[in-house]
């Protein structure tokens, strides 16, 4: 049961913020630990994967670490560990799709979650080459409590769909926040951006619904990182110029903002010097940012 709770406890703070949850539930086969099972698995295309419930022993204290085995005609052909959280929350999520076809083997994503309100949802995704021998590829940690797999496009083949974390807490509070949407698909077990993929439109178009949708419930009121997110992902669908005229024009209206940091030279301003940090307001600071980011129009 508190697994159960603690995930709807996850999934209450996951909807504060349009950021939190880019994906559609999902329909490949899935099996996912709770407080009531120690191990649960699923098959499909003569594939099995289990997940294990596993106490380890770690700085002297026992956690629960969820495992992985991928089972193929009876052996076991690969093992891997996911995240801990904590000593007695048993979590973590198999399921099989199709993602690479280039091999011919349906993949085994496995999730597991780190805990914490906002991060992390680690993803390994398991692949066969070729030649038939299997591989753990680490592919991310992800804000969220993860059912990132999705069908985005339609096409039977699944994609990772997450959202842009560097826009959490980049203007506003983590639940002030818009992010726009990232789409990773696997080949060779490593993960590809397709996001501006244009097979995508009518998931970023969904999505761009979903976020003005949101701002709606503000009262009109100028939201820094509901426009930094909006704009963003509006440049994926190539209306991106339109979305900042739009800002502009919020924003004039809008109290005068405090200014936001940049770093003069480009850099990040982790590596950037003390005398090359300005001051600039919220377009500037926008405009560097989105730049840096790669959404540009």
């Amino acid at each position: 049961m508190r697994a159960k709770i603690l995930s709807a406890v996850i999934a209450g703070l996951a909807g504060l913020s349009i950021a939190a949850s880019a994906v559609a539930e999902t329909s490949f086969p899935r099996a996912e630990l709770d407080d009531e099972h120690e191990k649960v698995e699923v098959s499909a295309g003569g594939i099995t994967a289990r997940v294990l419930a596993e106490p380890q022993i770690s700085g002297g204290a026992t956690e629960v670490v969820p495992l992985l085995e991928v089972i193929v005609d009876g052996r076991t052909v690969l093992r891997t560990e996911g995240v801990s959280a904590g000593s007695d929350w048993r979590q973590g999520a198999a399921e099989i799709a199709e993602m690479d076809p280039g091999n011919g083997t349906p993949e085994v994503v496995f999730s597991s979650y780190s805990g914490g309100a906002h991060c992390c949802t680690r993803v390994i995704v398991a692949s066969a080459d070729k030649a038939g021998k299997w591989t753990a590829h680490m592919i991310g940690d992800w804000d969220g409590g993860g059912d990132y797999l999705e069908d985005a496009d339609g096409d039977g083949t699944g994609e990772l769909v997450i959202i842009d974390n560097r826009f959490l807490y980049a203007f506003d509070c983590y639940a002030c926040s818009a992010a726009p949407l990232k789409i990773l698909a696997i080949r060779d077990g490593k993960p590809v951006d397709v996001t501006r993929d244009k097979r995508f439109e009518k998931k970023h178009r969904t999505w761009i619904k979903a976020m003005e949708g949101w701002a709606a419930d503000r009262n009109g009121e100028f939201a820094a990182g509901f426009y930094a997110g909006w704009v963003a992902q509006k440049s994926l669908v190539g209306e991106g110029k339109d979305a900042w005229q739009a800002m502009l024009a919020a924003y004039e209206k809008a109290p005068q903002d405090e200014g936001y940091d940049i770093c003069r030279t480009g850099q990040p301003m982790e590596s950037c010097k003390p005398e090359d940090q300005v001051s600039v307001p919220f377009p500037d600071a926008l405009k560097a940012f989105l730049d840096e980011a790669g959404y540009r129009f």
